[in-house]
């Protein structure tokens, strides 16, 4: 394993799945870990990209070189490509990123207020989170580091020191565009499920 980067990246509004945001996910580990996916829009995702790689190519430059990977850890680096890496499934023109982290998220509301409600599969969230490039003598890769969550509303559903910003009014996006892309959004994902599937994912409770 290996440092992670510091640079904090922030999704579009997207579409909550199988999230543990206050008790972590213990199935196939003991210790728990934090996790949720947001589903968004191909275009979104390809708006970030740029991004993404930029901050990994950073990070082999100055903090690879002191990590002390042996030959064949830096060839398996070397040959990450950061979208096939971040993107754990594409249907109907939607990408679907997972996060995680042993550390639960800071969470905060629509209009930045610290947030301890539920979240379920479907409602509609932003999240905050780094990358974490790593490499083992047998295998290397890049995960999302989940490091806060920002609860938008149920279902179809100012900047704080985390980077997020009121949902709404003035802050970049009117409410009614907000509701447009994600109700298209919705539209897309519910085409891509199979027939009977249109009950919630597995709810959260936070405390």
């Amino acid at each position: 394993m290996s440092k992670p980067s510091t640079k904090r990246f922030y999704t579009p509004i997207g579409i909550a799945q199988y999230a543990y945001l206050s008790k972590p996910d213990t199935k196939y580990n003991e210790e728990g870990v934090y996790r949720v996916q947001v589903i968004i829009t191909e275009i979104e995702f390809q708006a970030m990209l740029s991004d993404l790689e930029q901050q990994f190519e950073t990070w082999m430059a100055e903090e690879a070189p002191t990590l002390k990977f042996t030959a064949k850890q830096e060839k398996l680096l070397k040959a990450i490509k950061i979208e096939e890496a971040v993107v754990k499934t594409r249907e109907n023109g939607t990408v679907t990123l997972s996060f995680k982290s042993k550390y639960a998220p800071k969470m905060v509301g629509p209009t930045t207020d610290p947030y301890d409600g539920d979240v379920w599969g479907g409602d509609k969230i932003r999240v905050a989170f780094t990358l974490n490039p790593y490499s083992t003598p047998l295998v290397a890769g890049v995960a999302l580091y989940l490091q806060a969550v920002q609860f938008v509303e149920k279902g179809l559903r100012t900047k704080t020191e985390d980077g997020f910003s009121v949902v709404g009014g003035d802050a970049g996006e009117s409410s009614h565009d907000s509701d447009h892309r994600v109700r298209a959004l919705f539209d897309l994902v519910r085409e891509a499920l199979p027939v009977g599937t249109g009950r919630r994912t597995r709810a959260v409770h936070l405390f």
